[in-house]
């Protein structure tokens, strides 16, 4: 069961890491002036943003599941 915690938190992570660089790219971009590349950033930081927060949200039900099966 650790080793199932420990991969959905890496998993939480990366998404996490994933959107920032999306959201780094973002602004270089439009700094560039390039707005028709930024918004293929923006969409791809929503869809890490989504996928993040699903990722969390399963991570944290398995862990709650896990305390009441040991109780």
């Amino acid at each position: 069961m650790k080793n199932e915690h420990k991969m959905l938190y890496i998993l939480e992570v990366v998404w996490l890491a994933i959107g920032i660089i999306g959201i780094i790219s973002f602004i270089y971009s439009m700094i560039k002036g390039d707005h028709d590349q930024s918004v293929y950033f923006i969409i791809f930081t929503i869809v890490s943003g989504v996928m993040y927060a699903v990722r969390r949200r399963q991570r944290k039900r398995v862990q709650s599941n896990n305390q009441e099966n040991k109780k």
